[in-house]
């Protein structure tokens, strides 16, 4: 069983609220970095892709709720 860090485990917390703002707000993809305490959107963008699968906007598009 591998075990997952606490720095692991913040992340996928941030990444799920990032997920979340997507989806149910009309928020910046550089205000949503800033209220979940990212200071480089870049590495935001990198991160979420990786995590995810897709990019910021493209999440937005498919799970945005109208």
């Amino acid at each position: 069983m591998a075990s997952v860090t606490i720095q692991d485990y913040v992340q996928s917390l941030r990444i799920d609220r990032v997920c979340d703002l997507l989806r149910n707000t009309d928020r910046t993809i550089e205000g949503i970095a800033d209220r979940v305490r990212y200071n480089s959107n870049s590495y935001l963008h990198k991160l979420f892709k990786e995590k995810i699968g897709m990019t910021m906007r493209e999440y937005r598009n498919k799970y945005r709720r109208r």
